[in-house]
């Protein structure tokens, strides 16, 4: 890391970053961007919050101040992850459990 001044990254490279170069470099023989035949790779945020004000710009707040809680849905290829915080193709509290379980072996040795 040469810099860790988040402000220090152009917000126009960064939106360009974010919509278009990630499905060019995974995905190089498919359409990118949003458009028609193009993969559903979608992220809903919530911005109702107060540290998300003034909405002068939501991609502003999207790279410095949105927080991992404030995203609602989640859809990859067209098949919801996440829907309303809620994860959809595991059991998040089987995994807690097990995770659980896992540390406390560990750590008692």
């Amino acid at each position: 890391v040469v810099n860790i001044d988040a402000s220090a990254f152009p917000q126009n490279e960064f939106y360009t970053l974010l919509i278009s170069n990630p499905s060019r470099f995974f995905f190089p023989d498919q359409l990118s961007g949003i458009q028609p035949g193009s993969r559903a790779d979608l992220i809903f945020i919530q911005t109702d919050h107060a540290h998300l004000y003034p909405q002068t710009s939501l991609l502003s707040h999207l790279m410095y101040t949105v927080q991992g809680n404030e995203v609602e849905h989640v859809m990859i290829d067209g098949q919801w992850i996440i829907k309303q915080h809620t994860i959809q193709t595991f059991d998040e509290q089987i995994v807690k459990k097990e995770f659980t379980k896992v540390f406390n072996r560990i750590t008692s040795c």
